[in-house]
């Protein structure tokens, strides 16, 4: 005689099985014992019964795993060995009895390790080396966190309305799996827990990654199928995630379409799943990947992703879109490359193509229309990756139209037409072209087509070439884009200037320069007199044109190692400045300034302000010539400056007339 396990939807309908079982035995003269349930209700009533009581014990063995009936939860105890063998690491795991793969990335770990030491060639009964055997028994020590976990049995929320199945699918270059939950949704109310996993490690054949991924997909898709045949719930939307668009590409193709190794597993993840069920999911929100990876014992007791899955199934999500193929060459090796398809027309003797199609029917419009299709049979037969469908075009229609007329000029005026293309004329302009036809023929629009026959003539072009001339490129997006003066600027040097200290003589001039701002908008310039050329100073008047313009989101310049060195001092302030506080980090983020370098050797990208460094040396060299003036000279000689070309107007033939 065995234990029975067995429940019921209510508590009526568990009393009514507990008499018809307590009279079944009686009629063999027998009796039940040791009673186990999760129902207060019925313990308390059936212990006033003397001749049929509960046990008081907590824990039960139900089929191999701990139960305890009065938290109705799942529980595991794992006593292990201390012994450091082959043999005795295989009993340890063994030890760990979790048919339903609740422990699923505890067990990876144990897996790829047992893998690992077949590798090294250890006997049974021989030790393991020193850093295996440390590893082992760190792993031994953290298995006792295992025997205080609990795992709630009942998966489903009160009077649920709606309910769906969740798999996810993972792999490693050491272990692939596949996990299953179960959502419950009632109202605003939504749960989410765990069913079963299942996990395999890697072959030791090597393979790539995606591969191992389709591997995992199969296992999920074999997972799922012996999940709906064992819960017996009517189940509503079945999804199935996977963070591999390769695995997914595949999944969309027909398995003829792919190779051996894909298409058997691709042809029995679609024998037991729907194309519409396989779904995208970032690498962060698969719960298989703590189950392909593996995780501590200590780790996996408060691992809310591998209890409850992604956050975002907690929710009411929107049904996601499929994904689209992939074009990763790993996905393109495993597709069957197409063989080319020949096809031969036979015409009858005598009779040409032209004439079969112009026999065929009277209507102009149909002649067009069957000329079109097959052109467009002709591209799509040349061009299989950019294939033409659907309607006919006007341009498409064009191209039969001016075929059939060429054809039929070509069959009626052959000897017009080879009167023309002789050569042993002397090549004609388009008005002696024109004369020289019209002395036998009046040609429609002959201006026209004397012009077009005279401009595609070769002999001509060369004899009389045109000079190409240069397009311009088109501006960058921050010329073009309005915005407030000096948003987005470019900076450079003006120099060496020799400057004195102060006025007076016999003092030593040092050299000094001039930091050029160019508005890449408005044009506007703002000149500050700089010491040196070390990224200190740039700084500190990059301060003070920020205080008197205000701040700039794109700042431009060329590569010179001063400009690189203030980026990067830039930089470490804001890092130093971002650590304390989450709101003064995301302001700073907000006002952070972009800089751009110009390529190395490359002064032709910053033509703005370097057409200003032009423009002040032309004013500048007027008025100073080779003349040594003091540092409150030359601040107000910058600041004419500056205000003689800001004073200049936008457009040459913009004029503002005072009355």
């Amino acid at each position: 005689m065995d234990d029975v396990l067995t429940g019921g939807d209510s508590l009526e309908e568990v009393r009514e099985l507990q008499i018809q079982l307590i009279r079944l035995v009686a009629r063999a003269g027998m009796e039940l014992h040791k009673w186990r349930t999760n129902a207060s209700n019925l313990r308390s009533n059936i212990s006033e019964e003397k001749e049929y009581s509960f046990s008081c014990s907590s824990e039960t063995k139900a089929l191999g795993i701990l139960w305890d009936h009065l938290t109705d939860c799942f529980s595991f105890k794992v006593l292990p060995s201390p012994q450091n063998t082959k043999r005795a690491v295989l009993s340890n795991i063994a030890r760990i009895f979790d048919p339903l793969g609740l422990l699923g990335p505890v067990i990876t770990v144990a897996k790829i390790f047992l893998q690992r030491l077949w590798k090294l060639k250890i006997d049974w009964n021989d030790s393991l080396p020193e850093r295996e055997a440390e590893e082992w028994e760190r792993f031994l020590n953290s298995l006792h966190s295992i025997n205080q976990l609990s795992v709630p049995r009942h998966v489903l929320c009160e009077f649920p309305e709606k309910l769906e199945v969740h798999g996810f699918a993972d792999a490693s270059e050491k272990a692939y799996g596949a996990v299953v939950y179960l959502k419950s949704s009632a109202g605003e109310r939504n749960c989410v827990r765990i069913l079963c996993s299942k996990s395999r490690v890697a072959p030791l054949k090597s393979i790539s990654v995606p591969k191992l991924e389709l591997c995992a997909t199969l296992l999920l898709a074999q997972l799922v199928k012996r999940v709906l045949c064992a819960i017996k719930l009517e189940i509503n939307d079945i999804y199935l995630w996977s963070d591999s668009t390769i695995v997914l590409a595949w999944i969309q193709h027909e398995p003829w379409e792919l190779k051996t190794f894909v298409a058997n597993r691709i042809a029995a993840i679609q024998e037991l799943t729907k194309k519409e069920q396989w779904f995208h999911v970032s690498s962060g929100n698969n719960s298989a990947d703590v189950l392909s990876r593996g995780l501590a014992p200590e780790k996996l007791c408060n691992n809310e992703l591998w209890w409850t899955g992604p956050s975002f199934l907690q929710a009411d999500f929107p049904v996601p879109m499929s994904t689209p193929n992939s074009n990763d060459d790993v996905y393109l090796s495993e597709l069957k490359t197409s063989k080319p398809i020949f096809l031969t027309l036979n015409a009858k003797e005598k009779e040409l193509f032209i004439d079969c199609l112009l026999s065929a029917t009277n209507s102009y419009l149909k002649l067009i229309r069957v000329m079109s299709f097959i052109f467009r049979f002709i591209f799509n037969s040349m061009n299989p990756h950019s294939l033409r469908s659907g309607p006919l075009t006007g341009d498409e229609l064009k191209v039969a139209s001016e075929y059939l007329i060429k054809e039929v000029q070509v069959r009626e005026f052959s000897k017009e037409i080879s009167a023309l293309r002789k050569e042993n004329s002397i090549p004609k302009g388009p008005q002696g072209l024109l004369c020289a036809v019209r002395h036998k023929f009046w040609p429609i629009h002959g201006r026209n087509l004397s012009r077009k026959i005279v401009n595609d003539c070769i002999t001509c072009f060369r004899n009389k070439p045109v000079v190409a001339n240069q397009i311009m490129g088109n501006l960058p997006a921050e010329r073009i884009t309005p915005t407030f003066p000096f948003d987005i600027c470019g900076v450079d040097f003006i120099g060496p200037l020799l400057v004195k200290p102060v006025a007076q003589r016999r003092i030593t001039a040092r050299k000094m320069y001039v930091a050029i701002f160019v508005c890449f908008v408005t044009k506007a310039v703002h000149f500050e007199l700089v010491t040196d050329l070390t990224s200190e100073t740039f700084i500190a008047y990059l301060k003070r044109f920020f205080a008197r313009r205000g701040k700039s989101s794109i700042v431009c310049s060329d590569n010179a190692t001063n400009f690189v060195g203030a980026q990067s001092e830039l930089k470490r302030l804001s890092d130093m400045l971002k650590k304390p506080d989450e709101n003064v980090s995301a302001y700073l983020a907000s006002e952070e300034i972009k800089w751009k370098f110009s390529p190395p050797r490359s002064p032709y990208f910053g033509g703005l302000y370097e057409a200003g460094v032009k423009s002040f040396k032309y004013h500048f060299r007027r008025v100073m010539k080779n003349t040594k003036v003091s540092i409150e000279e030359i601040l107000t000689i910058i600041s004419q400056i500056e205000g003689i070309l800001n004073s200049r107007p936008l457009h040459p033939y913009l004029v503002i007339l005072l009355i």
